[in-house]
């Protein structure tokens, strides 16, 4: 306020996004009312500090927020790499590199790698309805008792997973992050196939999902109530569920 004149005039209590604009532009009726030249340049250029308080993070008070995905909570969930989540984020904003993508104004042959017969590699067909990619999907939905809607392109086959999906149970968290995990090892199968790696059958690629969901780590806070769905879910994993706590006996007098 030192520098501010009629400073009674102004509400000490502003804020950065109080006199910072959606299209981030200063409120140049506040900025014009200090009577410093190289302060009002130095606040404008983001380099000058008025209250002699630490800088501290502002970018949530500024930045324009989307929609936040409804799923959002299991592709970046902790517990799987930051990579996994990332693929699984390319899905949904259509930035995965199949031949359907990339061809945009370019001549370009396309052939899936998953089929015998001719056919153009785009997303959906490579995660979704490919030969292996339909034959992984419709063994863990049989595992997880979800319906198997083949029509289903792959980002509406992942979000039909929420409703299986919660930190109620070590089943259920498996279930918030076994798409991601189901398309990134399709992925990778596909990649094999298309730069002569070794080549793997959707057996293969089962096991390696499996065996990812095994290794990761699982949060201790999950609920520890399980029926006898979730038991058989967990036996098919190779694990086993923790042992439920016992209540403490109501006292009688």
């Amino acid at each position: 306020m030192d520098y501010v004149d009629n400073a009674l005039q102004i509400d000490s209590s502003l804020r950065v996004k109080d006199i910072l604009g959606g299209d981030s532009t200063w409120n140049n009726a506040v900025i014009d009312q200090i009577d410093v030249d190289e302060v009002r340049q130095g606040i404008l250029q983001g380099t000058h500090l008025i209250s002699g308080e630490p800088d501290r993070l502002v970018w949530n008070e500024l930045r324009l927020r989307s929609p936040e995905c409804g799923y959002s909570r299991w592709i970046w969930n902790r517990t799987l790499p930051t990579e996994i989540g990332f693929f699984t984020w390319q899905i949904f904003n259509g930035a995965v590199p199949t031949d359907e993508s990339v061809k945009v104004g370019i001549p370009l042959v396309s052939k899936c790698n998953y089929c015998r017969s001719p056919r153009c590699e785009s997303t959906d067909h490579c995660l979704a309805f490919g030969g292996t990619a339909s034959r992984v999907w419709s063994f863990f939905l049989r595992v997880f008792d979800v319906p198997d809607e083949v029509s289903l392109d792959v980002k509406s086959r992942i979000l039909l997973w929420r409703e299986s999906a919660s930190c109620n149970s070590q089943a259920a968290f498996i279930a918030g992050l076994l798409p991601s995990l189901i398309v990134w090892e399709i992925w990778k199968e596909r990649c094999n196939k298309r730069h002569g790696e070794r080549r793997r059958s959707a057996r293969g690629v089962i096991g390696s999902i499996m065996a990812w969901v095994t290794c990761l780590p699982m949060p201790s806070n999950l609920g520890n109530r399980y029926s006898l769905m979730e038991q058989h879910i967990l036996a098919i994993f190779g694990m086993a569920a923790p042992p439920s706590r016992i209540a403490r006996p109501i006292p009688v007098y």
